[in-house]
């Protein structure tokens, strides 16, 4: 790893890229800055089904035992809507110089390029992602003290583009990637005995990108809206219900081939046992009462939405009366051999329901 002289006769590892204006190089000349290598997330393929997420990443710098030099490594955790909850890790393999600003960052602002080697797993699954991450970031000038070590709390901004080299498991042959721009803060920062520097920081990012398998087809989702089911014939009032992996506002929006209905807010975070293996947690669940007469009769669509972004849909058909809700009507209706032969069930109008309910089976 090439180093830098720092002054005092010291050297250490020129992990930190100089490029910003031409009226600062004087200025810095004899000093190697220095600027912490993160995770962040872009996409390269155009194949596959969206993938689009939240990482929290805690990356840093430790002094090599023995030596002047720094190793960069990072740790992740999130969730995404293809695979459900992630889990990565990885280390630098390359840090080089801006020679030449590139427009990333402002004119007051260090600019760096760093390159990583990362390893991403789905929670509960042995499959693993395997990738190269490059990104750039920038940190204000104002973030350095006067010997040019970064100050605690000082914001970073980093935005990266990370290629998918393959897998393995299920995940073999996997392609694609992500993109992803976020914002950290550094938490230690400072020098060794030696004269390593040693940095930690903590980012949130947004992940957006595409996944495709060697076989054409993508990992499971992270996100489902199971009621109203693919296909399914909806009427009176029941739930909207199903999970998602990520946090944030979901909504369920309506639609038929005029456009949009209706878009409503739903609850999220009940318990969902049979999510745990695909989130890491189980409080995943989400439910809402809806009268289906409000959409009218005819095929609609349903789509799931967080935070502004579609994560799930698919397609429905709604029976409803000539009105939105029906007062005042009784009715009982008898179904001969059901559920089994010799069997026979009777059902009855409930208003509050909007339905016919079962009321007893001889």
């Amino acid at each position: 790893m090439p180093e830098k002289e720092i002054g005092g006769g010291r050297t250490a590892p020129f992990f930190l890229v100089r490029s910003f204006k031409v009226r600062h190089c004087q200025r810095f000349r004899r000093f190697g800055l220095y600027v912490l290598g993160a995770l962040v997330f872009t996409a390269s393929s155009t194949q596959a089904a969206p993938f689009t997420g939240l990482l929290e990443v805690s990356s840093s710098w430790t002094p090599e035992p023995g030596s002047d030099r720094s190793l960069g490594a990072f740790t992740a955790r999130g969730f995404t809507t293809t695979g459900g909850a992630m889990v990565c890790h990885g280390a630098r393999v390359e840090s080089r110089p801006v020679q030449e600003p590139t427009g990333a960052c402002g004119e007051a602002e260090v600019e760096a390029v760093m390159t990583y080697r990362i390893y991403c797993q789905f929670e509960g699954a042995e499959d693993i992602l395997q990738g190269t991450d490059t990104g750039t970031s920038c940190i204000s000038l104002s973030c350095y003290d006067e010997n040019f070590v970064l100050q605690v709390g000082c914001p970073l901004t980093f935005t990266s583009h990370t290629t998918v080299t393959g897998g393995t498991g299920a995940l073999a042959g996997t392609r694609g990637g992500w993109t992803n721009s976020g914002t950290g803060t550094f938490t230690q920062a400072g020098r060794s005995e030696s004269g390593a520097i040693f940095l930690t920081a903590t980012f949130t990012y947004e992940l957006e990108g595409d996944l495709e398998l060697a076989d054409g087809s993508v990992p499971p989702a992270g996100a489902a809206l199971e009621i109203p089911s693919p296909g399914a014939t909806v009427s009176g009032i029941s739930l909207i219900s199903g999970w998602s992996c990520l946090g944030g506002e979901l909504q369920v929006e309506f639609s038929d081939a005029d456009g949009i209905i209706e878009t409503m807010t739903v609850g999220h975070g009940t318990e969902r046992p049979d999510t745990g293996r695909v989130c890491g947690d189980i409080k995943n669940g989400f439910s809402a009462a809806y009268n289906w007469s409000r959409l009218g009769s005819g095929e609609k669509t349903a789509r799931l939405i967080r935070n502004g972004e579609e994560v799930a849909s698919h397609t429905f058909f709604v029976t409803a009366f000539d009105v939105e809700f029906v007062t005042g009507a009784s009715g009982m209706c008898t179904l001969n051999d059901f559920p089994t032969t010799g069997k026979n069930a009777t059902f009855v109008w409930e208003q509050s329901q909007q339905d016919f309910v079962l009321e007893a089976v001889n």
